[in-house]
């Protein structure tokens, strides 16, 4: 299986680290999913990665807390990989 068929979670997609990494995966071709706390900060996160990277349809914004259970089980769905960045 290449890349284009794996899916990562990347917690936390709105911060530095979080944004940067879901810049690197998308150029290396994965689909990636991401959780925020405040789904109305989507637009930011989307126009900070297509600054860099287009998307296309491979970004999927899931609405999560790290402080609660709400969201948590959609956002694994089917995910490949894990990566818990705070």
């Amino acid at each position: 299986m290449d890349a284009m068929e794996k899916t990562v979670l990347v917690t936390g997609g709105s911060g530095f680290l979080g944004g940067w990494t879901l810049v690197a995966l998308l150029r290396r071709g994965y689909r990636v999913r991401t959780t925020l706390r405040d789904l109305p900060r989507e637009p930011e996160v989307r126009a900070a990665v297509g600054s860099q990277v287009d998307p296309g349809d491979r970004l999927e914004v899931l609405a999560a807390n790290l402080l609660g259970d709400e969201g948590w089980e959609v956002s694994f769905g089917v995910c490949d990989y894990l990566l818990p960045v705070i």
